[in-house]
């Protein structure tokens, strides 16, 4: 694969990537200016490869800012997943 084959994640395509693409969302801890922890969202393409989700509203990087917020974001796709992994420890590369 060259360089050029970067792929946009959208967000209004996210259900499509999970439930017939084959990929997988998780997400990503971060911390903002003032400290306050938040989460990036990424797809995990079936090839292993990852990108960050885009918000189809705004073009930029989708992030949510609470827990509760997460978990219905996760829940919206994974309705029958019990369990949610979520790291509260923010990501110190920008991987």
């Amino acid at each position: 694969m060259g360089m050029n084959t970067k792929r946009r994640l959208v967000s209004n395509y996210v259900r499509t990537f999970v439930e017939k693409d084959g990929g997988q969302i998780r997400f990503r801890a971060r911390r903002d200016e003032k400290g306050r922890l938040f989460w990036e969202v990424l797809g995990t393409f079936p090839d292993g490869t990852t990108e960050l989700v885009t918000s189809s509203n705004t073009g930029h990087y989708k992030v949510l800012r609470t827990a509760d917020a997460v978990v219905a974001y996760w829940m919206g796709l994974y309705p029958n997943e019990e369990y949610l992994q979520l790291p509260v420890i923010p990501a110190t590369t920008g991987d």
